[in-house]
């Protein structure tokens, strides 16, 4: 791909302005693509596709009104998807290929895959309050 996963998140928060919540790659017909989902300002939960050779960035479904969960996480995230991104990659070096804000026994997390330039996938877990890493293990 050309573009990076954090560049794909700015061509679909500027697509469809929101903030984005969950985003990763994807291979549609064989052709790379980040699949990117959002919460737009009026509160719907959005998927948008970005190709990930030329950035261009469409709006693929509305899914309706986002879930109250996912708006509540969005809410609490102090930092956004891109900022969880930078740190996963300070502490672990590589191409990241998925990030989602969620849930890991009951506290919010940011989870990231990072593949390492080994081949190996490794899931990096941020606090979306302050950016800090609180796990790193194979995936």
């Amino acid at each position: 791909t050309r573009l990076s996963l954090s560049q794909a998140i700015d061509a679909a928060e500027k697509a469809v302005p929101g903030r984005a919540f969950d985003a990763q790659l994807d291979i549609d017909d064989g052709s790379p693509r980040f699949d990117v989902d959002l919460i737009t300002n009026q509160g719907d939960h959005v998927e948008v596709h970005v190709n990930a050779s030329t950035g261009a960035a469409l709006q693929h479904k509305n899914k309706g009104s986002a879930s109250s969960k996912d708006k509540k996480r969005l809410e609490a995230s102090k930092i956004t998807l891109k900022q969880a991104l930078d740190a996963a990659l300070k502490h672990t070096p590589g191409t990241a290929v998925d990030v989602e804000l969620g849930n890991d026994w009951g506290r919010a997390v940011i989870a990231v895959d990072v593949l390492t330039a080994a081949g190996q996938r490794m899931e990096i877990k941020v606090n979306p309050v302050d950016a800090t890493v609180i796990s790193a293990k194979a995936d």
